[in-house]
């Protein structure tokens, strides 16, 4: 008996081989649509005025729908303001060097902003605020600017798109990156104002239906096994022709 080579169906053959003997590291996702802050480290905050205070609290109604958790800052007068909020969550945790280095994080989250001021805002986002060796990164995906109305942002963050944020000092540089690659991720939120004011405001955001999906850098063998057999299968056609 004759054997014919049929290279197109030995490629699909090994393709389904390789998909099958070394599959892709599996998307991890994070999610919350109920901020039980008892799962949450403390509030985190950051405030350029002494006088600005900054408060976060689960509430039971008012969420996308149901619970949500509600950040309020209240600033104090006439000047110009910034003032930060996070928060990390207890069991978030993603390890690049045992689970796999991350391409890039998929994260969607819906944000409500109250005012019992007059204020007109040029520009919203939702943030994702990473916690790496002790330094916090934050990641922005921008939002449609409206008040007293739930407005959903989703993106793809890169580690380029995050920015180095110190709580404490302020400091904020977007030049220094979080390492997707080694070194344990602790995944939370962010929220953040920039204002300049002729008078007193309290503002309110709630955030509901948090998710961060973790997209993993495909698997280096299994790519290069596909391409040797590529090659292998493309010196066989040659041979039988």
């Amino acid at each position: 008996m004759t054997t014919v080579f049929r290279p197109r169906t030995m490629l699909a053959t090994l393709v389904v081989a390789v998909c099958l003997a070394a599959p892709a590291l599996a998307s991890i996702t994070f999610s919350d649509g109920t901020f039980d802050l008892a799962n949450y480290g403390p509030l985190l905050t950051y405030v350029t005025d002494p006088g600005m205070t900054s408060a976060v609290q689960q509430i039971t109604s008012g969420g996308n729908p149901g619970d949500a958790v509600q950040f309020t800052l209240t600033f104090p007068g006439t000047g110009t303001f910034e003032g930060y909020q996070g928060l990390i969550n207890n069991s978030w945790f993603y390890d690049p060097g045992t689970q796999g280095a991350l391409a890039s994080i998929t994260f969607s989250e819906d944000k409500f902003i109250h005012q019992d001021g007059t204020i007109t805002l040029t520009g919203s986002n939702v943030r994702l605020l990473l916690l790496q060796g002790g330094n916090y990164y934050i990641g922005a995906v921008p939002v449609n600017p409206v008040f007293d109305t739930w407005a959903g942002g989703s993106g793809v963050l890169t580690a380029a798109d995050f920015a180095y944020f110190d709580f404490v000092s302020g400091t904020f540089d977007a030049t220094v990156h979080p390492d997707f690659s080694s070194g344990v991720l602790q995944f939370g939120l962010a929220n953040y104002y920039g204002l300049v004011l002729n008078g007193g405001l309290t503002l309110t955001t709630n955030f509901d239906n948090y998710s961060a999906t973790l997209n993993p850098v495909p698997e280096p063998s299994s790519l290069l096994l596909l391409g040797s057999g590529i090659v292998g299968l493309s010196g066989l056609a040659r041979r039988k022709m």
